[in-house]
């Protein structure tokens, strides 16, 4: 029976910086994820890294602690980590004391039944007609040469939809995939997409969405872990993906690392902010090609969600700031296919119009124009007939596409 601190389980810190003990029932439970850790298990590593990693005395992670709380001279706060709750404390000594390490252990087992998030490797399996997926336990991207593609899902209940609807992004994307033996999937569970105009937090700072952090932490890892491997890598969200992706560059800006210019992001009708994902890359120090996203500005969940006001205009005068080889006859070609493309002003007004004419049916829309100031001019443009003129519509963006693909896309 433990009846003294000093009798307490050390777990890590034992030979330098703080610290960090454990119940018996934690410690146990601590070295049962080493033991899962050690067989290569990504999501095990992580948990078991950021536990060892309070021996830095640090707890400021925005994505990993919540609810720190003070009193009589400690902090009390949870560690949220793929697969496990932690409950601890820093004393006023500086040490920690974990109080309760919530996992049952078999992360992996339910990634495997598509359960929970992780990495994939999906193949097409002509036999029955679906995708052979293969689950990568080590979170490690396959794949060898330029720009391999990873397609990050918005949240969907079969991963079977999800490798299809991914597959039609990223061949409709400008890093169209010549591979025939698969992609690399990038999965997230779920009923609820991300972002749009229903979920405005996570539109607004995905960066900081706590209902997204066990997908980006894990991302983070395979970006981090691609960067090891001096792997080249196009990261390709799709949709609601965006989140996910912005909220791991944001981890991995955390953590002090440079992704550098092998690694690339490309955001397929991003229901997120894309400008946050955008600045976000730089100051990565990631890759940048002639495009970074597309959109469908007629689609409110990408117009609102995704914050395209406008247009691209706001990423365009972002990328003037930030891109040396971006001078002005680039961005002045950008504008003009912006204006023709209806993703510019006249898109604005036909996605503001559309928002106008459902309004009194969905509160949610017309509180968000009116916060715009731009309620009388989306009236207007529904009086002059401007609502979603055909000749701008966004299936002719992707002509190589199948209907069932343009449907599934939402550009049909």
């Amino acid at each position: 029976m433990i009846t003294t601190i000093d009798q307490l389980p050390t777990i890590a810190g034992k030979h330098g910086g703080k610290k960090v003990q454990a119940t018996p029932e934690a410690a146990a439970i601590f070295e049962g994820l080493e033991t899962v850790a050690n067989k290569g298990n990504h999501w095990a590593v992580l948990a078991v890294k950021e536990i060892k990693s309070l021996t830095s005395g640090k707890i400021n992670s925005n994505h990993t602690y919540a609810s720190i709380t003070h009193h009589n001279g400690e902090d009390e706060f949870f560690l949220v980590l793929p697969g496990c709750m932690i409950q601890a404390f820093r004393r006023s000594d500086d040490s920690y004391f974990i109080n309760k390490i919530d996992s049952s252990l078999d992360f992996h087992k339910q990634q495997k039944k598509y359960t929970n998030p992780g990495l994939f490797f999906v193949e097409t399996n002509k036999k029955k007609d679906n995708w052979k997926i293969k689950h990568q336990k080590k979170g490690t991207v396959k794949g060898k040469g330029k720009e391999i593609p990873v397609g990050i899902s918005d949240r969907y209940k079969s991963i079977q939809n999800a490798a299809t609807i991914v597959n039609t992004h990223i061949q409709a994307s400008p890093y169209q995939d010549k591979r025939t033996e698969g992609y690399n999937l990038f999965y997230t569970p779920g009923k609820k997409s991300i972002g749009g105009l229903l979920h405005l937090k996570e539109s607004f700072a995905p960066d900081k969405a706590k209902s997204l952090s066990e997908s980006a932490q894990l991302l983070a890892e395979s970006m981090i872990a691609a960067k090891k491997k001096e792997q080249s890598v196009v990261w390709v969200s799709q949709k609601g993906g965006s989140g996910i992706l912005t909220q791991a560059m944001s981890i991995v800006k955390k953590k002090g690392i440079k992704l550098g210019a092998d690694q690339k992001i490309f955001l397929s009708h991003p229901t997120t902010r894309h400008i946050k994902a955008y600045e976000l890359s730089q100051e990565l120090d990631m890759g940048t090609d002639r495009d970074f996203s597309s959109h469908n500005t007629i689609n409110l969940n990408e117009f609102i969600g995704g914050l395209n006001i406008g247009g691209e205009l706001n990423l365009i005068n972002e990328r003037q700031k930030q891109e040396k080889e971006y001078g002005w006859r680039k961005a002045t070609w950008d504008t003009g296919k912006t204006a023709l493309t209806g993703n510019g002003m006249a898109g604005t007004v036909k996605t503001l119009a559309a928002a106008a004419a459902i309004g009194s049916a969905f509160a949610p829309v017309g509180a968000i124009i009116a916060a715009f100031g731009v309620a009388k001019l989306a009236a207007g443009a529904v009086a002059t007939g401007g609502v979603l003129a055909s000749n701008v519509g966004p299936a002719s963006h992707y002509p190589s596409l199948s209907s069932y693909a343009k449907t599934k896309m939402g550009v049909g």
